[in-house]
């Protein structure tokens, strides 16, 4: 049996994740640091109104933040880092070559 862990809770996670886990041979570990699965679709719950964000990423001067600035520490709070996966599956993040 063939291990593998997919990084990442987010719609591209869970769906390769699942795809994997149809191959008996694999033992597929997903893992999500966040609480919750979905990535950068999520919901932001305040005052009982939930807040439905969607698949964006947000720029600390982004607009939205003026009309909801109590939403802003949910997303504002890591740095953006592109990878590379090349067709040898090797990964690198953005600048570590």
């Amino acid at each position: 049996m063939v291990k593998l862990a997919v990084l990442g809770g987010g719609v591209s996670g869970i769906f390769i994740a699942n795809e994997l886990a149809q191959n008996t041979n694999l033992k597929i570990d997903l893992l999500e640091k966040r609480s919750q699965l979905g990535g950068l679709i999520s919901s932001v719950k305040r005052n009982e109104i939930n807040y439905d964000i969607g698949s964006f990423i947000f720029y600390e001067n982004n607009s939205i933040f003026k009309t909801f600035p109590f939403i802003k520490s949910d997303f504002i709070s890591e740095e953006i880092k592109p990878i590379l996966i090349t067709p040898l599956n090797n990964f690198y993040c953005k600048g570590s070559r």
